[in-house]
């Protein structure tokens, strides 16, 4: 007979109340659940064998199990179940080697596994410690003390317990063999060296890599990363990773951190050409160095290898929004929080888009949406999850308050916007539109005082001031309208319209030196400024200084031909001059040219009121 014939008859014998085409029946149940090129006959009667409780024996009459046989047939038959996804039948499988082998560190390593693939965290922490405590003590630096500390740490890092999963990933890295000499140069020993790129040792860098992500622990993620990565190249998790820390970090306007991320996207798409999220991050970095057009193709490509990628499309939505694309840019994300309804960002975006759209009762409830964003700080599906724009994030209020400042509603956005700049000081984007509202409630110097405290921030550019500087003078507060186009030339001398604003206020006010060398310093830079030109010769009339007022005019008529209004300024110049010819044909040509009401009321000014033609050359 044979060995299978042997083993079926030894089992009938042990359980004489089962019939053979029951244990048939039953060895065909078990090659079928694993499939008949991964068992073979003998190996299934053997599994059922042990699940009714029959001890087998070989030739010499010895237990089977007694040699391993059984424990080895058991885990090739739960690693084969684990490959097809059958984790409960695999658990099942383990969970018998483990009864015949209680002390064997591999069988608790795959249980482990097992229960962590079924989500039973804790049970696969309790399995991991039991496999390091059936390791040999006298080798406490082997690669299989390395595979245990990975397994716990993966398991603590599931139940949340991020540290403790940083203390056993770090266990891991430090099982290194036991022969290197402590005199050693690390880097001189060749048998740390080969450890140092074991697939345990990686896999290790790259976990850890994805704690300390969880931590917020940026830098220290991106160079356990980069470690991973030097000792393999070709690891692609570990590129993975390394985008979703650089992803992590700010980029802005530093041209380094945008490099730095572009070029870890190309190496972790080299390494696996198919990675979205490697598009993804491609794509934001084209879009830190404002080259928005350009990165909407790499969104696209990662839409294509993944349609459901939420975060793609999310990407996608703010680089059409950064093009004025606003209905395209709700499309995607729409879509983007179809796929994830509560996608950190993406609520917050879509208001933004809605309010562009003026669409600002949405963009209030889209708001609202964002605080259903999820919580905490993780890693999930390839990516990490921080925290979303909730009541404790500056970026929600200011969408908020924008949208209500949108809708006239300005109390209520004030309230908005002094939370967010309570809850981040330095938050110059808060801080610019709290000023700016409480200039159209006429809190005038209240808001001047806040562009104060935002000196040297970017976000303090002139026109944000000169905004606040034509609400005092709408309400004829010119004293506050020439100090908001002080603060407004002081952010930035290098704009050339802050110091036209600057130097219309200042002769509003009847001081025109000042006022003079404000538009000379706007046409030093800016020689071009037509308008520049046109309002300086005002100044100049309001001096006396006519013909050099004429000079004035002539070059803005140079530089704006088709202005009736530097016609009808020339013609008043002239006109002062004596040179009442010239100046009649100077007013034929103003009525020639595309008339403005500003041109009309100077044609028919009187030719000695030189205060209120000034005046009107002040007009826009």
């Amino acid at each position: 007979m044979g060995e299978y014939e042997d083993m079926a008859n030894a089992v009938l014998a042990a359980r004489p109340e089962i019939t053979r085409s029951t244990l048939e029946s039953l060895v065909g149940k078990k090659v079928n659940s694993v499939g008949a090129d991964c068992l073979t006959n003998e190996g299934a009667i053997r599994l059922v064998a042990s699940d009714l409780g029959v001890i087998l024996q070989d030739k010499d009459g010895k237990e089977a199990s007694g040699n391993g046989g059984d424990v080895r047939e058991h885990v090739r038959c739960g690693d084969e179940l684990c490959e097809r996804g059958l984790f409960e039948e695999a658990l099942a499988a383990y969970d018998r080697a483990a009864v015949l082998d209680p002390g064997n560190a591999g069988v608790h390593h795959s249980r482990g596994t097992a229960l962590a693939a079924l989500g039973r965290h804790l049970e696969a922490l309790d399995a991991h410690d039991h496999e390091l405590e059936s390791l040999p003590t006298q080798f406490p630096a082997h690669p299989d003390v390395a595979r245990a500390q990975v397994g716990r740490g993966d398991a603590l890092r599931s139940l949340g317990r991020s540290k403790d999963a940083i203390s056993a990933y770090e266990a891991a890295l430090g099982a290194i063999p036991a022969s290197r000499s402590l005199d050693h140069n690390d880097d001189d020993d060749a048998d740390y060296q080969r450890a140092r790129r074991l697939p345990i040792f990686v896999q290790a860098l790259h976990s850890c890599a994805l704690a300390r992500l969880e931590l917020d622990d940026l830098e220290g993620a991106i160079n356990d990363c980069e470690g991973a990565i030097e000792r393999n190249p070709g690891h692609a998790p570990a590129h993975r990773a390394l985008i979703l820390a650089l992803l992590s970090l700010p980029t802005g306007s530093d041209r380094r951190a945008s490099d730095r991320l572009l070029a870890a996207a190309d190496r972790a798409i080299g390494a696996d050409p198919n990675h979205a999220l490697a598009h993804v991050a491609r794509g934001d970095a084209i879009c830190a160095l404002g080259c928005h057009a350009y990165a909407l193709a790499e969104y696209d490509c990662a839409i294509e290898l993944d349609p459901g990628n939420a975060v793609a499309h999310h990407s996608r939505g703010t680089a059409l929004a950064a093009l004025n694309r606003h209905g395209d840019a709700l499309a995607a994300l729409d879509r983007s929080l179809e796929l994830d309804p509560a996608l950190p960002g993406a609520s917050l975006d879509r208001s933004r888009v809605l309010s562009a759209l003026g669409r600002h009762e949405d963009a209030l409830a889209a708001c609202d949406g964002a605080l259903a964003a999820r919580p905490g700080v993780r890693v999930e599906h390839g990516r990490r999850v921080s925290d979303p724009a909730g009541p404790d994030s500056p970026q929600f209020h200011v969408a908020r308050g924008l949208a209500l400042s949108a809708l006239g509603r300005h109390d209520e956005a004030l309230l908005v916007f002094e939370r967010a700049v309570k809850l981040d000081h330095d938050s110059g984007g808060a801080r610019k539109f709290l000023a700016m509202t409480l200039a159209r409630l006429g809190r005038h110097k209240d808001a001047l005082e806040e562009f104060r405290r935002m000196d040297g921030s970017r976000d303090a550019h002139p026109a944000a001031l000169r905004a606040v500087a034509e609400e005092c003078c709408a309400e004829g507060n010119l004293d506050d309208a020439l100090s908001a186009y002080d603060a407004s030339v002081a952010f930035r001398d290098g704009d050339p319209a802050a110091f036209r604003a600057y130097a219309m206020t200042l002769q509003s006010l009847g001081h025109h030196e000042k006022a003079l060398a404000a538009y000379d310093r706007a046409i030093e830079l800016d020689p071009d400024y037509a308008m520049a030109h046109r309002d300086r010769a005002s100044v100049l009339l309001s001096l006396n200084r006519r013909s050099d007022a004429l000079a004035a005019l002539d070059r803005a008529v140079e530089l704006e031909p088709d202005d009736a209004e530097c016609h009808a300024c020339r013609a008043h110049a002239l006109g002062a001059l004596g040179l009442h010819a010239e100046a009649e044909d100077a007013r034929r040509r103003a009525k020639v040219v595309t008339a403005t009401p500003a041109s009309d009321a100077i044609v028919g000014a009187e030719a000695e009121d030189t205060w209120r033609v000034s005046k009107n050359f002040g007009l826009v």
